[in-house]
């Protein structure tokens, strides 16, 4: 089967050759045309779906934590150099009455107990407390409602 192109056929005169040349460069224009349409069709949907993408997803800063506000460990700063009494005035007492308290009310046997024996304990020592759980963990009211 003869193509127009094959060199076995009829040799095409100059005007024919010239002509088959415009038409070539006519063809490659108009596939470079459709190629690059068809590339900026791609271009512009990937585009459409990355920005739809950005645009649902919903990007927050990260939520700030509240940090509660920090206590001096000390309450006043006081520096005295002439008192011979300073240290037994300001001298941390070895047992204070809640922990003899503490101490009287449990027997070194006693390392578990139960809900209700600790909250008795609580508050036969003074320190009423509830108890909270939370993922199976048991924690006194204070240490959530502390101020």
């Amino acid at each position: 089967m003869m193509t127009p192109f094959d060199e076995s056929s009829e040799p095409l005169s100059s005007e024919g050759r010239a002509r088959r040349d415009r038409i070539r460069l006519e063809l490659e224009g108009v596939a470079r045309r459709r190629r690059t349409v068809r590339l900026a069709r791609r271009g512009l949907a990937a585009a459409a779906v990355l920005l739809l993408g950005v645009r649902l997803l919903p990007i927050s800063p990260p939520a700030l934590v509240p940090v509660p506000p920090v206590r001096p460990v000390l309450e006043f700063t006081e520096i005295v150099r002439t008192d011979p009494g300073i240290l037994s005035r300001y001298a941390i007492p070895a047992r204070t009455p809640e922990a003899e308290i503490l101490l009287t009310a449990c027997r070194m046997e006693d390392y578990l107990i139960g809900d209700e024996a600790l909250v008795e304990l609580l508050a036969e020592a003074g320190q009423p407390q509830g108890l909270i759980r939370v993922d199976g963990k048991v924690y006194l009211a204070g240490e959530f409602c502390a101020p």
